[in-house]
């Protein structure tokens, strides 16, 4: 899903953060069947500031944090682009824990991959 589907006017972003997200129409209900929820998969790219890439990152737990707080259980998602995010991209994550990872956007080029592999055995 586009990061802006997570941050419309129905989306979870704009929605949690408001005591009227259930007026504004966020349905959780649509959730309460599911075992689990994985948290958003902000947009990361390499050539993207990091200030960008630690907000995205913010987002995606403050994300899971507030479901988890709802009684969700949650499954963080994980993203990082080279080893200098990876000081990052871990935070809030216990050690061991069930992660998800996505692939998207990570295999384009043979260095893309490479970075891939390195931060999934980090």
């Amino acid at each position: 899903m586009d990061d802006y589907r997570f941050d419309g006017n129905y989306g979870i972003w704009n929605n949690m953060n408001s005591y009227l997200h259930f007026k504004k129409g966020f349905n959780y209900k649509k959730m309460e069947n599911f075992y689990a929820i994985i948290c958003p998969d902000y947009s990361l790219y390499g050539d993207m500031p990091r200030i960008m890439q630690i907000w995205n990152i913010y987002r995606s737990r403050a994300v899971g944090c507030y479901l988890s707080k709802m009684g969700f259980k949650v499954i963080p998602n994980i993203r990082w682009t080279d080893c200098k995010s990876y000081s990052y991209a871990f935070k809030g994550v216990e050690k061991g824990s069930i992660v998800s990872v996505g692939t998207l956007g990570c295999s384009k080029m043979i260095k893309d991959k490479i970075m891939f592999l390195n931060g999934f055995k980090k």
